[in-house]
């Protein structure tokens, strides 16, 4: 398997954040518009040493992806929402020059808010289909199941969430299972802008193939984003991060401008 599409599998997980926000659900029979737009350039690898190692021939990889959705108070306290990931790859490569556009994986997600309290469950599931250079022509079905919190007091402001993602096993292999936790602790500068800190970390099992172990194939991955969430007015708000990976083992080496935009319908 080229590295290309290890990078794809190992991402679904990794940017997921724009299939469930850290904010709690919208008020009843609400709709709101979300956008997501991300720029990455990845040029290395962690490798099963936790080393940064270039791609070799896959040269280094460049693109972006747009992620339109909706959210939907069904009932109080429940929000429904659908998103579906497009996006293009640009590879430059020793061995060829080509470059992927296509669909990734949708979601459709549910998140509950806790009554009188800043907390929500949620659960999230993306489906096995998309376009074939981006998933390929078997995706795995995730299914997340989490919690997460958004709170303010005074000038301060903590939101994160912990989740397990369930990578379904199919045609006997078994992509192991992740634990995620996201932090972001920040600061209100002025009304309508808060500035944070995102420490994002992934742990994944090893993957099993006809019930076998595959050793070695375990990954973690470490990133730190520096963001900021500007209201622009009472219907429309933006959250913007930079984030940067630290260390790895088995996943990609790389940085990023991630920008999602909240517009109530």
């Amino acid at each position: 398997m080229k590295i290309k599409h290890i990078f794809t599998a190992t991402l679904i997980v990794a940017t997921s954040s724009f299939a469930i926000d850290l904010f709690l659900p919208v008020a009843n029979q609400k709709a709101q518009f979300m956008g997501g737009l991300e720029l990455y350039h990845k040029s290395k690898w962690y490798d099963s040493e936790g080393n940064s190692k270039s791609q070799g021939n896959d040269g280094q990889n460049n693109g972006f992806t747009l992620t339109p959705g909706i959210k939907y108070g069904l009932v109080p306290n429940l929000e429904v929402q659908a998103s579906v990931p497009v996006g293009i790859d640009f590879w430059s490569s020793k061995t060829d020059n080509n470059n992927e556009m296509g669909m990734s994986q949708p979601s459709i997600a549910a998140k509950y808010g806790i009554q009188g309290s800043p907390v929500a469950v949620f659960v999230d599931f993306k489906l096995p289909f998309g376009s074939e250079s981006f998933v390929g022509n078997d995706p795995l079905i995730y299914t997340t199941i989490g919690a997460l919190m958004s709170q303010q007091a005074g000038n301060l402001s903590l939101r994160g969430a912990l989740d397990y993602t369930i990578r379904h096993p199919h045609n006997d292999w078994d992509a192991g299972n992740v634990f995620h936790l996201d932090a972001r602790p920040g600061f209100v500068i002025q009304s309508g802008l808060i500035a944070f800190l995102q420490i994002d970390g992934t742990l994944a099992g090893r993957s099993s193939y006809n019930g076998n172990d595959q050793p070695g194939s375990a990954s973690h991955l470490l990133y730190v984003a520096p963001g900021a969430i500007f209201q622009i007015n009472e219907k429309a708000k933006v959250e913007a991060t930079l984030p940067f990976t630290l260390l790895g083992k088995n996943d990609a080496n790389y940085f990023a401008l991630r920008a999602q935009a909240f517009i109530d319908l």
